[in-house]
């Protein structure tokens, strides 16, 4: 209680009663809200390098125990986590299963890991980066959106983006983790010329995150949901369509366990 309490609203990863439905409507709302007004904003994802792995057990319980937090319950989950090992689930059963530790990070075991990596990364988000950088629908300020180690920013044009990524870069070397050079993207959302000379701005002159440059993206998926250029629209239908072939491809698997002979089986 003492964690969600003192987690930075923009943080939804790891709270109770939170969604990704949340996160992702604030993504289609902005797409929305500027496509209306004739304009857009880059729309930066970040993917961040096995997030659970990299980041340092220490700044975590540091991160929870200033929370006020109970001391024992601290204790106990740094003990959980110091020595965490990992084994392959489908070697579940074997005589000597594959397996291997990875020391003094949070892991993916309980959860616990969860509410102190969203935590700890908010933090020094909201530390490191300028709200200010971020866009203003009217007189109304965005802010970033986290889903544990998923972050969704949208700063307020092209110079603001470029003037984001070295605190952004500031905030990750914090934590010791690192946004990934292929997976993070900005997506500019709009079939204006306005659109289309950010877009152009933002490749000749990009935005720098860890010292690589942040690509621009025609659509990516984020959260489970593709995030399109074209709009609300097309970010719905490509989603649908995504999600229609995943569905299709697991009907050979289900008719050939219809058709196992152990389900046959009349005895």
């Amino acid at each position: 209680a003492k964690q969600t309490e003192a987690t930075p609203e923009f943080q939804m990863g790891g709270i109770p009663a939170k969604s990704t439905r949340e996160h992702l409507l604030a993504a289609m709302l902005i797409i929305k809200s500027f496509t209306k007004m004739g304009k857009s904003v880059p729309i930066v994802l970040c993917d961040v390098k096995k997030c659970f792995d990299k980041l340092v057990l220490s700044d975590l319980i540091f991160d929870l125990a200033a929370t006020g937090a109970d001391k024992k319950a601290v204790k106990m989950l740094r003990q959980f986590h110091q020595d965490f090992e990992i084994m392959m689930d489908c070697d579940k059963g074997k005589a000597n299963p594959r397996s291997r530790i990875i020391p003094d990070t949070v892991g993916q075991g309980t959860n616990g890991a969860p509410g102190m990596a969203g935590n700890s990364q908010a933090k020094s988000v909201r530390k490191n980066v300028d709200i200010e950088l971020c866009a203003k629908v009217g007189k109304i300020q965005t802010d970033h959106k986290s889903f544990v180690d998923d972050l969704m920013t949208t700063p307020g044009d092209a110079k603001k983006a470029r003037m984001m990524g070295p605190q952004l870069s500031k905030a990750f070397d914090e934590l010791s983790i690192k946004s990934h050079e292929d997976k993070t993207v900005i997506i500019v959302p709009g079939k204006t010329i306005f659109a289309r000379k950010m877009r152009e701005d933002l490749t000749s002159d990009p935005m720098m995150i860890q010292g690589n440059p942040v690509k621009i993206a025609s659509q990516d998926l984020y959260l489970g949901m593709v995030i399109h250029q074209d709009g609300v629209k097309e970010s719905i239908e490509a989603t649908a369509m995504k999600r229609k072939g995943r569905a299709w491809g697991q009907v050979p698997v289900i008719k050939a366990l219809l058709n196992h002979p152990q389900l046959l089986h009349e005895g």
